[in-house]
């Protein structure tokens, strides 16, 4: 079990996605769409990452937060102020939380590796998917130069790797009745070559459904954001937001973002992120 303080590699990210929550937070009094997912979105980021890593009681506020904001989503009715407010308590009460946890730091390239792998470990173990992983970092990784993106780099790749162990790896026993093997393969390659990072993905899983495939040919990695594969939340459940995450960090924190899906029912699925500093 990884401690709680190593979650916190992303300690100063998290603390400014909190920030801005409760700053935005009263945006929840009248229904805007794209204030709604934007909410969403960082909600799902904290609460992910506490869940994964040992904070559990932070992943189970959260994930009530989550819920009050899907359904302004759904319904399409604003919140009361008594339940903002509300909320906005919750959210010191977990800025305060994320605020006195030890912090850590990634200083190598091998680290960063290691970060990586455990949290797979971890989270395949939770879900009891069977999984050979292989995680590569290529090129000439100056600390200097690309420390400052760690934590982007970290929620993307986290991202991807929620995906692909909770909806892209079928159960051992699918795979079996599919002629597959029963142990499922997951491999991400990190690479960076001066001012361009490129991360590639691909597994052998369930692959894409065929219209939501469709769909982000036809309209862009946008057009998914609140769809799911997955009917029941959970608290470690995608939502349908994993994809427009990525796409969100890309699209706001870096140049030249691309990002490109190939996927065959049953096969799986190879996702190609570039972007540059």
């Amino acid at each position: 079990m990884l401690e709680s303080g190593e979650f916190f590699l992303l300690k100063e990210d998290a603390l400014r996605i909190v920030d801005e929550v409760v700053k935005e937070l009263d945006k929840l009094s009248i229904y805007d769409e794209n204030s709604v997912f934007e909410l969403y979105s960082r909600v799902h980021v904290l609460k992910g990452e506490a869940g994964f890593f040992g904070m559990m009681e932070v992943a189970d506020i959260l994930h009530s937060i989550e819920d009050k904001i899907s359904q302004v989503r759904d319904s399409k009715v604003p919140l009361p102020p008594e339940v903002i407010e509300d909320i906005k308590k919750k959210m010191l009460f977990i800025r305060a939380r994320i605020a006195s946890a030890r912090s850590s730091t990634i200083d190598s390239p091998q680290n960063l590796k290691d970060y990586v792998t455990e949290f797979f470990r971890e989270y395949s173990a939770v879900l009891k998917k069977k999984i050979n992983f292989k995680f590569e970092i290529r090129g000439d990784v100056a600390l200097d130069r690309y420390a400052k993106i760690f934590p982007d780099i970290i929620h993307i790749v986290v991202a991807l790797i929620r995906n692909g162990v909770e909806h892209a790896t079928e159960p051992e026993a699918t795979r079996i009745s599919k002629g597959k093997n029963p142990i499922a393969e997951i491999k991400i390659d990190l690479e960076f070559w001066e001012d361009v990072i490129r991360i590639s993905y691909s597994d052998d899983g369930t692959g894409f459904p065929p219209d939501l495939l469709e769909k982000i040919k036809k309209e862009g990695i946008e057009s998914v954001k609140g769809l799911s594969s997955k009917e029941l939340p959970t608290v470690h459940s995608g939502r349908g937001m994993g994809l427009y995450t990525i796409h969100k960090i890309i699209e706001t924190r870096f140049k030249n973002g691309k990002f490109l899906i190939e996927s065959q029912k049953d096969k799986g699925t190879s996702i190609n992120i570039s972007f540059n500093l």
